[in-house]
């Protein structure tokens, strides 16, 4: 398995802070893609018994509720942000 490239990594940076809309931290955004690029390895490296989750149909639905949850996660994570500035 490799590791992500310092620019990969960058680039999921920008993509939160962009989430963020600008308004998050450096510790959010790093905690954000720490989030992210672990849901990503646990699958990877923990593949649950061999009960096919890994076939085509159900790389997509796990792809799509890592983006779900993590959107999810990230959303909060800037509401948060906001009412603890007002």
């Amino acid at each position: 398995m490799r590791r992500a490239t310092r620019h990969e990594y960058e680039l999921l940076e920008k993509i939160i802070a962009k989430l963020f809309d600008g308004s998050g931290s450096q510790e959010q955004y790093l905690l954000c893609v720490s989030s992210i690029i672990s849901q990503c390895m646990f699958l990877h490296c923990n593949r649950p018994g061999d009960t096919g989750a890994f076939e085509s149909g159900r790389i997509e639905a796990l792809t799509e509720h890592i983006a779900r949850f993590s959107l999810a996660g990230i959303s909060e994570m800037k509401n948060m942000t906001k009412r603890n500035r007002t």
